[in-house]
């Protein structure tokens, strides 16, 4: 199901906050035993769920239907990615009925970037006439930063899902990134926002850092996603493998702090969006401030004032920093290092 109060997808009631590498499945053949060691991989370091990539072929829609159940038995859900349009050795109807059956489907991605070479017209055509297919499954299109202020399609998804890497190109920017989420995430009061962010592309400039994936990761749960898909693969620095696994270790261990659905006053914050990127939830009584620095340099003084329902004395715990933060009439003040994140837990 969609929550459309929280923004996420949800199963048997309970939130479920994705976060997946993107595996094409033509580059992870099996090994010897039948087995697939990208997915144990993942399984191993607590990913729950991993994005499927397959075309229009019959032998990758054969290993993608024995990669999702192998991803059903480590107890992981799939993104499914098939493709839009026939191929030379399976139709899209055959290879529907040969997915159908799968019970660990998240979302099934039915076009990627249509605004670039298609027509509104037909894509929300398509799009409606996909869902047909899939009732009881949320069915959705991945977008350039183009498709969110055209409305391309009428935005015609049941998962709003954007592509657009920072790491394009040599002088991108967290912030440029960021702006283009702010566009999907106001495209729409309730429909989930996922963003499709980079973790390597041989087409890009460069891999992130530590400190760029973790700030990444972050900032688009700050600007309003309920979900991350890094594309494309397992990455090869190791740095950037490990912020991917801390990353999501700590966004689970919160998730249903992330995924609150109280409305809440604000925080307000000394430093500017482009600099830095926050929100505010509650969970029970305790309310938490996520905060991340998306800029390459440091931020020495930043003051948080939070919401007048929520503690104004006391102390903050920095989660995952074993370290505390004075709250006195209702502010909050900390530094940054470049790229940092600070999580702040506040008792009630």
């Amino acid at each position: 199901q969609r929550n459309l109060f929280a923004r996420c997808l949800q199963r048997n009631g309970e939130k479920i906050l994705m976060a997946s590498n993107c595996l094409i499945v033509r580059e992870n053949p099996a090994q010897a035993d039948g087995h697939h060691e990208m997915l144990s991989l993942m399984a191993k370091r607590g990913f729950k769920s991993v994005h499927l990539c397959s075309f229009s072929d019959r032998k990758m829609s054969e290993q993608t239907l024995a990669m999702a159940k192998e991803c059903e038995a480590l107890g992981m859900d799939v993104l499914l990615w098939t493709d839009d349009k026939d191929g030379a050795t399976i139709t899209r109807a055959e290879t529907r009925a040969m997915l159908k059956g799968l019970e660990n489907v998240l979302s099934r991605v039915a076009t990627d970037e249509p605004e670039l070479g298609k027509k509104g017209e037909d894509v929300k055509a398509y799009m409606l006439k996909e869902k047909t297919y899939y009732p009881y499954c949320p069915v959705q299109m991945n977008n350039t930063s183009f498709g969110f202020p055209s409305r391309f399609a009428d935005l015609t998804t049941d998962i709003f899902m954007l592509d657009a890497y920072y790491t394009a190109a040599e002088f991108g920017t967290l912030d440029g990134a960021l702006r283009n989420v702010d566009v999907m995430v106001k495209s729409s009061r309730s429909t989930p926002c996922w963003f499709f962010l980079t973790g390597v592309n041989t087409l890009h400039y460069k891999q992130p850092s530590y400190a760029e994936q973790m700030a990444q990761c972050w900032s688009a749960l700050c600007a309003g996603c309920s979900g991350l898909s890094w594309f494309v693969n397992l990455v090869s620095a190791e740095g950037n493998w490990k912020a991917m696994c801390d990353f999501n270790r700590e966004a689970q261990e919160l998730k249903d702090a992330l995924l609150t659905e109280e409305i809440l006053e604000p925080a307000l914050c000394s430093t500017g969006s482009d600099l830095l990127r926050h929100r505010i939830s509650k969970k029970g009584d305790d309310w938490y401030l996520f905060s991340v620095n998306i800029d390459e340099g440091a931020l020495e003084k930043v003051e948080f004032t939070l919401p007048k329902a929520a503690p104004q004395n006391g102390k903050a715990e920095g989660l995952f920093e074993n370290r505390t933060v004075e709250i006195k009439d209702g502010r909050l003040v900390d530094s940054y290092a470049p790229f940092a994140r600070h999580i702040y837990r506040i008792a009630k």
